[in-house]
């Protein structure tokens, strides 16, 4: 190959470098697509310690069961997925767990409770039968008593959770001596 060529080689080597990288790049995008999806410009994502000094609700329990949906909300699921209203404000149906309170950090959750299974909408925690979670929540807006956890609430049983946990304590205890 003379000298003149090789430049216009390099150039389709550059262009094939170039968009390996574009590829890669997407590639790690869809990888992270969870936790970009509730990226949002601008807002910066509360801190434990700031749900926990927000919510009325803090509290740690355990998931005895997770409820599948009812063959109703599955099938209204499966067409809102096919055709979404426009305009219309309305949340996905989502899976709830039967749930037993283990101890309560910050208020009076109840001692059994049904909770939301999703980290649909940004918001909430999804949760497994027979994990153990942290739960930052708000009493039930809506008449069927279901406890909606905050984003940010998480499945305990790891250092990183353990650790998060004692802060949270730490900070609770401190904030109950105040006057």
């Amino acid at each position: 190959m003379s000298d003149a060529a090789a430049p216009g080689w390099n150039r389709m080597g550059e262009r094939m470098k170039q968009r390996a990288r574009l590829l890669l790049a997407a590639l790690l995008a869809l990888a992270c697509g969870d936790a970009m999806a509730c990226r949002m410009a601008g807002y910066v994502w509360p801190t434990s310690i700031q749900l926990a000094t927000s919510s009325e609700w803090v509290f740690i329990m355990h998931v005895n069961d997770v409820l599948p949906l009812s063959p109703s909300e599955a099938a209204f699921a499966s067409s809102a997925f096919e055709s979404v209203p426009a305009g219309i404000p309305f949340r996905f149906p989502t899976e709830k767990a039967q749930v037993s309170l283990l101890r309560s950090l910050k208020g009076d959750a109840p001692a059994t409770a049904v909770v939301e299974s999703s980290v649909e909408g940004c918001s909430g925690v999804s949760l497994q039968s027979g994990g153990d979670y942290l739960v930052f929540a708000n009493p039930p807006e809506t008449g069927d008593g279901v406890i909606a956890p905050i984003k940010g609430s998480f499945k305990l049983g790891n250092a990183y959770a353990q650790t998060e946990l004692q802060k949270i304590e730490n900070h609770l205890t401190l904030q109950a001596m105040k006057p």
